[in-house]
């Protein structure tokens, strides 16, 4: 069985009730996007994983039989009427976590060269996610929310 998240082809709703970023957070995001991206590359991150689209042909090419393909569909939305006001806030903060681990993997990237504008961002990150925890914690209803998407391909041996 093979698993690959589609992160470009994930759904995202941004409303206007939740919190925006603010310019200087967007700023500070934008300015490391190059570096980033070019230490990825340097990694040879991302590049060594096959199209989606060949993973079938791959599977029956090792010699694996009945080769079946699935998608995932995962959604997160923390306003979701089925979830309890704990599942809400945990769901807020796990994209919380998620934000400032992408700072720190950017510190450890880009070295100590950004690092106060790091300690900027993580300050922005945070108190825009304490206003979306705020909101969910007054039932106030924001309709932020993200679907994943996961091919499955499987087959026999």
């Amino acid at each position: 069985i093979a698993m690959m998240a589609l992160p470009e082809k994930s759904l995202v709703s941004m409303p206007e009730g939740w919190p925006a970023m603010t310019a200087r957070e967007r700023a500070i995001w934008d300015g490391m996007r190059d570096p980033f991206e070019r230490a990825e590359a340097a990694r040879s991150v991302g590049r060594h994983w096959p199209d989606p689209a060949v993973l079938p042909t791959l599977f029956e090419e090792i010699g694996l039989t009945h080769v079946r393909v699935d998608a995932l569909a995962l959604p997160a939305v923390p306003d979701d009427a089925r979830l309890t006001a704990e599942q809400r806030r945990r769901m807020i903060e796990a994209d919380l976590r998620m934000a400032l681990e992408r700072i720190e993997m950017a510190a450890q990237l880009l070295g100590p060269t950004h690092g106060i504008e790091l300690d900027e961002l993580r300050t922005l990150v945070e108190a825009r996610f304490a206003k979306r925890l705020d909101a969910a914690e007054r039932g106030e209803k924001v309709w932020d929310y993200s679907v994943s998407f996961v091919l499955v391909v499987s087959g026999q041996a």
